[in-house]
């Protein structure tokens, strides 16, 4: 998978440049680097279901639109929820290189710790 395969699919501008991290437990998980912002590129593991993955990203973009709902800003909540962002055509995921992908903004924080209840 390379930027240009990105582009087709996602609004991003050059330059742009990919780089892997390595903590994701379920998919593979890169940043996307653009001059206009960052972004996270997660490839689904190929014994992922299509429906699984469908689910997923219908969940995380209901979420994310009851969280932007006044109500719960006024709850200060502690995190953000990563909402994908459509691709081109509207679909929330794309398959490029005959894997599935989506991509969300990069969100600011730290990676929680496993162990750590708080």
């Amino acid at each position: 998978m390379n930027v240009y395969e990105l582009q087709k699919e996602w609004p991003i501008q050059e330059p742009c440049s990919l780089r892997p991290l390595t903590n994701g437990i379920n998919n593979l998980t890169q940043v996307v680097e653009t001059a206009t912002g960052s972004y996270i590129l997660s490839s689904y593991r190929s014994d992922r279901s299509l429906e699984r993955i469908r689910y997923e990203l219908s969940m995380l973009s209901v979420l994310h639109e009851l969280s932007m709902l006044s109500v719960l800003q006024q709850k200060n909540l502690s995190f953000q929820i990563p909402a994908p962002i459509p691709t081109a055509t509207g679909e929330l995921f794309a398959i490029l290189s005959g894997t599935i992908v989506t991509m969300s903004p990069r969100l600011s924080g730290s990676i929680p710790q496993n162990d750590n209840l708080e």
